[in-house]
């Protein structure tokens, strides 16, 4: 950005704060700033990344420019943690042996601000020589990520790139033809016809702007297992596989609006990363001309990968977090009887705590705050997560199948 553009932001913050004060409303803002940092597959994949001396004083000019407003809270991220970003994006094989040689030195935690000691990575960076990825890359230059097959064109990437150095401004992906990209994350976007430009301000390309009324949705379930590798994904790195793994069925999904449309996906609570399940559901909205067979087959084709093993039309029925009942865990713990008594202070009356040989198994209710009621005592179990590869979901009771 230029200190023109700098200018605007702040503009924009004070146009905030003027109308909220015509208004007599009190607001605080929460703004976080971060500073740019060129991604492979993008087209400022070639991009420079601004130095640290310019982008500082940036940093200074709007933190001065602020000052004269009151109820602000700035969040600035690290400006060093976005150059060591930058070459982790950017870097080729000898990023491996930069993260080898910064955990030897106990950068471990560095996701954390505090935890973050740049002294080290710069040392590092310097002595794999990796400090150019940060800098501009020439365009005919083979870059190391080019092997990696993508549904667009390097070609398009370039022509962008070269717009955007000029520029030029790229027409709505609504006036595009997809050949010219393919990248688009709703493939099915040319068999749709355009939003209906009402007197709004507010049409975004969400699903939920078409006004189609051929296009019909069901509530559909999915159950599958979170095991094996997929221990090891967070909650939300499992909602972002299912969405690839829809996306890649070509089934027609209900989407969220705003400028960030996501497919409405419902869950059960989450469990956190090295914990297993053996009945997970997912419940969407999905085109209603395919059928529960159709769903599953093209859910578990080969190299899918994960383990959806049942597909249930719910056309009628509750949504699924009104519809638990009770859900139902495992805890392998040696002395198992040594826990119950403290867990039974945290139960409600209508959860069933059992203690059996090697493991803990608890029935939780989820009328009552069952989510909250849980984590207590599986934090009393294990205060530090440092034993989570032991908890695992078996069942889950719906108030419809009883």
């Amino acid at each position: 950005e230029t200190i023109e553009d700098i200018d605007g932001i702040i503009a924009i913050i004070g146009n905030i704060l003027e109308k909220a004060r015509q208004r007599k409303k009190h607001i605080e803002l929460h703004i976080s700033f971060s500073s740019f940092v060129p991604k492979p597959h993008t087209p400022l994949q070639w991009a420079a990344r601004e130095n640290l001396e310019s982008l500082q004083t940036k940093r200074a000019y709007l933190i001065q420019s602020l000052r004269k407003y009151r109820k602000l809270d700035l969040d600035f991220h690290l400006l060093e943690k976005g150059i060591v970003e930058t070459i982790l994006a950017r870097g080729d094989t000898r990023v491996g042996d930069l993260l080898l040689e910064v955990f030897r030195e106990g950068e471990i935690f560095t996701a954390w601000d505090s935890e973050f000691h740049y002294p080290v990575w710069e040392k590092w960076i310097n002595t794999f020589q990796l400090g150019g990825m940060a800098g501009k890359i020439p365009v005919e230059e083979i870059l190391p990520w080019d092997f990696i097959q993508v549904n667009f064109s390097r070609e398009a990437l370039e022509n962008e790139y070269r717009k955007a150095l000029g520029a030029i401004p790229t027409p709505s992906c609504w006036d595009m033809d997809c050949n010219q990209c393919r990248a688009c994350m709703l493939p099915f976007k040319k068999d749709w016809p355009k939003p209906v430009k009402e007197n709004s301000q507010s049409q975004h390309n969400s699903p939920e702007r078409f006004s189609n009324a051929e296009i019909c949705y069901r509530r559909v379930r999915l159950y599958y297992k979170k095991d094996n590798d997929f221990r090891f994904f967070s909650h939300l790195s499992i909602i972002k596989y299912l969405e690839r793994l829809l996306r890649k069925s070509g089934i027609r999904c209900k989407y969220t609006e705003g400028f960030h449309p996501r497919m409405r996906i419902s869950s059960l609570p989450p469990l956190p990363v090295f914990a297993s399940s053996e009945f997970e559901v997912a419940e969407l909205l999905m085109d209603a001309s395919v059928d529960a067979v159709e769903i599953k087959a093209r859910l578990t084709e080969p190299g899918a990968g994960m383990d959806i093993f049942a597909v249930e039309l719910n056309d009628d029925g509750a949504q699924l977090t009104k519809d638990i009942h009770a859900i139902v865990y495992e805890v392998e713990l040696e002395d198992s009887d040594r826990y119950l008594e403290k867990l039974q202070e945290l139960a409600d009356p209508h959860d069933n705590l059992e203690a059996l040989p090697g493991k803990l198994r608890l029935t939780i209710s989820y009328s009552h705050q069952g989510a909250e009621r849980f984590g207590k005592m599986y934090k009393t179990i294990d205060p530090e997560r440092k034993n989570t590869r032991r908890l695992t979901r078996k069942k889950v009771v719906f108030k419809s199948d009883l």
